[in-house]
């Protein structure tokens, strides 16, 4: 993976947790969805788009737990928490040939 990759999933994942703590339940919505995008060589040009690429690229893949679609889509804040988390472990599990080594978090 190329180290601007994962300087941008590191940058979206901070920016995540940051949003999260100060309240910004959007804006870290938004940073964790977006964050591994890049793995799946996925670019959204907006929002929108990007909301729609993490459930075709993890949900349905079996990486993330289809509860987190919700969240997505409501932004709810206790939820918001655990897409968060979830992306970051995501994050932590890809092997250096970009694949993740884990079963849906």
């Amino acid at each position: 993976m190329q180290a601007d990759n994962v300087d941008l999933i590191e940058v979206d994942q901070l920016n995540a947790r940051d949003s999260q703590e100060a309240g910004r339940h959007y804006a870290a919505t938004l940073s964790a969805a977006r964050a591994l995008l890049v793995v799946q060589r996925a670019q959204p040009k907006s929002d929108v788009e990007t909301f729609a690429l993490f459930p075709k690229h993890f949900v349905e893949a079996g990486l993330v737990d289809a509860s987190l679609t919700a969240v997505i889509a409501a932004g709810a804040p206790a939820a918001v928490a655990a897409l968060v988390a979830a992306v970051r472990l995501l994050h932590e599990s890809l092997d250096s040939s970009r694949r993740f080594k884990t079963a849906a978090i």
